[in-house]
């Protein structure tokens, strides 16, 4: 089920903006369900890492299966 969504936005940006998007094969439509889609993935409580070393050292040590 969709729902109508209405909101303000400078004519500028709209058009600037629906004109790059319109290059990516996107639709303003697409891109703000894309946003919402964004929000709604988004844990304010999850951890962030800048490195990926960062991340695997934050890992528990546990040995990988083709360890011995």
């Amino acid at each position: 089920m969709t729902v109508n969504v209405n909101f303000n936005v400078e004519q500028d940006i709209k058009d600037d903006a629906e004109k790059i998007l319109a290059q990516m094969g996107l639709s303003l439509e697409d891109a703000l369900n894309l946003f919402l889609l964004q929000v709604l993935l988004f844990d304010p409580n999850a951890r962030y890492y800048k490195t990926a070393e960062e991340m695997f050292a934050d890992l528990p040590q546990a040995p990988l299966p083709f360890e011995s």
